[in-house]
């Protein structure tokens, strides 16, 4: 899914450019890279207890009734064991990121076409300010290079198999660039919820004679006409994402 994608290949490119600024240094740290894909699928902008969500507008019928998403979002006390709630309110970090990424999405030409436009759209930072949706970030306390995030909001646009299977070919600050991603499906399934769909996705992004290559594995489904998706970045046990996303989907049944 290009949900994974987004979080799997932003510390990858970041990882093999010659050119890495601040701004997109900042999607090589979990964090920083969960906080950015908070914009895929569900939607997800910065948490505010004024956004809300029309349960029932999906195929699958259902209540009309407005959910609010700050109170059903899972926070601090919700974090799996071994991992820490991260605040990410209030931050620019999410934006610049998203810009940054961007940027670097634009310098590669994807196969198909449509995983193009699929990132370009996740990584859109004005798209992202007004997508109504709220996350919750958790970081590892012992690998700084795992993390989950956990999102509710309206699905978003576009085909969310785009990047399943896809490459990408560019110049990145000077330096030729491959990029090979491939996912698989896990099979998970999240009881109370339906349009459950649960993949990895490993991207391998090689230059100059080296290779870096990101995991990142994500559940989406739906609860009363509400999406969710809980994500893993990194060394992050299956059980673990899966705990995390029938937690997440309990908390939307009430």
């Amino acid at each position: 899914m290009a949900f994974s994608l987004l979080l799997a290949t932003g510390p990858a490119l970041v990882a093999c450019s010659d050119e890495s600024s601040d701004d997109t240094a900042a999607a090589s740290s979990p964090a920083g890279s969960a906080a950015a894909t908070s914009s895929a699928v569900p939607d997800a902008g910065t948490s505010t207890s004024t956004e809300s969500a029309e349960a029932g507008d999906s195929s699958t019928g259902g209540s009309s009734t407005p959910v609010d998403l700050a109170t059903v979002i899972l926070g601090p006390d919700d974090a799996p064991a071994g991992f820490t709630w991260v605040d990410t309110s209030g931050s620019q970090a999410d934006a610049e990121t998203l810009a940054a990424m961007s940027e670097l999405i634009d310098m590669l030409t994807f196969s198909p076409a449509s995983c193009q436009e699929q990132m370009r759209s996740l990584a859109d930072p004005d798209a992202a300010a007004g997508q109504g949706g709220v996350s919750a970030t958790y970081t590892s306390d012992t690998d700084e290079g795992a993390a989950l995030l956990v999102a509710v909001g309206p699905k978003s646009e576009g085909d969310p198999h785009a990047c399943d299977n896809a490459t990408a070919t560019g110049t990145v600050g000077g330096v030729e660039m491959n990029m090979v991603m491939t996912s698989t499906d896990l099979g998970l399934s999240i009881d109370g919820a339906t349009n459950v769909v649960s993949t990895r996705t490993e991207t391998t992004v090689s230059a100059q004679g080296q290779s870096q290559t990101s995991t990142q594995s994500t559940v989406i489904g739906e609860v009363n006409g509400v999406w969710f998706s809980a994500s893993s970045q990194g060394d992050v046990d299956q059980d673990v994402l899966e705990a995390l996303a029938q937690k997440q989907a309990d908390r939307l049944q009430g």
